[in-house]
């Protein structure tokens, strides 16, 4: 049986502190120890310090939490709107290290780990849910980031089917992103699997704000992204504005849509920079792309990339589509 505590206060962990609810590692099965958060309705990321002081749980440097489960009663699953803006389930205290997050299940989570204060050195691992708007945000950390293991979608959730609308999950589909990345150095993401989203992964060019905690703006750079998966999502992975170096291998994509939905754009892989720099040294390698409706990569001033041994299969079925768009990029190497 789970176990349910009601969260309508902060929880700020202290330094070396861990919350270990249940070691079952099964992300779905309902003996985890369930969070209900009655707490911060209406309050955005608009304001950051008082976002940051309402989030559900607060992770100071060397603390964890394992074999949780979130559940916001309050959310709005069924009516037509959007839903309900939360502060994050879980976020790091500012300039933090060595944190744990491992075996979570974020729930219906508006925003479900928000990283942006971290310095770097956290672990993320075997996190599931489906976070409404944003499932992980993480940025700000010079030091390499470990995460692997994180399934999002409305199907690995703690509670039966159906427990969405279909125009909650349109929404999902319109405005959600899987995962944001700002600064992030020299970090592996391993086994990240979005369905359902607008955005699989959105590689951001984050601006710094010290006075929140944001010490380190940027973007991400020297990154792997290994065995990840993007179904039914208009833009599977995405970039603007960042330096580069970024290894997308063994990676899958199926760039479709559903509840009628219109995109403005659709990409399997979309990647750019502003006019005033380029990017640089992105390598696609060994990656499948299926049952794409529009075009399938693009390269904006992407200089001396790779894009090699990928498979396209069933691409512009429904409409005229191109599997790979090259512009204003030079020493791009297809194989």
């Amino acid at each position: 049986m789970a176990s349910k505590i009601v969260f309508n206060v902060i929880s700020a962990l202290p330094s070396l502190m861990f919350l270990f609810l249940n070691n079952d590692s099964s992300l779905i099965d309902e003996s985890l120890s369930v969070l209900y958060v009655d707490h911060g309705a209406g309050i955005s990321d608009s304001v950051l310090s008082t976002y940051f002081a309402n989030c559900a749980v607060v992770l100071n440097s060397g603390s964890g939490i394992q074999g949780v489960s979130f559940w916001y009663p309050n959310q709005n699953l069924n009516s037509n709107g959007p839903p309900t803006v939360y502060p994050a389930a879980i976020t790091t205290a500012e300039d933090v290290r060595g944190c744990l997050i491992k075996g979570v299940n974020l729930g219906n989570a508006y925003l479900g780990i928000d990283a942006r204060r971290d310095n770097g050195g956290i672990i993320v691992d075997k996190i599931a849910g489906f976070p409404l708007y944003k499932g992980i945000i993480h940025g700000s950390a010079i030091n390499p980031i470990q995460l692997s293991n994180v399934t999002f979608t409305a199907r690995r959730v703690l509670r039966g089917d159906p427990w969405i609308s279909p125009n909650i999950a349109a929404w999902v589909m319109e405005n959600g992103v899987a995962m944001e990345i700002g600064r992030s150095t020299w970090a592996t993401y391993e086994r990240f699997f979005a369905f359902g989203y607008a955005v699989g992964i959105d590689m951001i060019n984050a601006p710094s704000s010290p006075s929140d905690g944001i010490n380190i703006g940027g973007s991400a750079q020297n990154c792997n992204f290994v065995d990840c998966g993007f179904d039914t999502c208009p833009v599977g992975m995405r970039g603007n504005g960042f330096q580069g170096r970024i290894n997308i291998d063994k990676c899958n994509f199926t760039s479709t849509v559903q509840y009628s939905i219109v995109p403005t754009d659709m990409y399997a892989i979309y990647i750019t920079s502003d006019v005033a720099a380029t990017v640089r040294n992105i390598n696609i390698t060994n990656c499948n792309f299926w049952d794409s409706e529009r075009d399938v990569i693009r390269l904006i001033r992407c200089h001396g990339s790779k894009i090699t041994h990928c498979d396209f299969q069933d691409v512009g079925t429904t409409q005229n589509s191109t599997a790979i768009i090259i512009d204003n990029s030079f020493r791009t190497v297809i194989s």
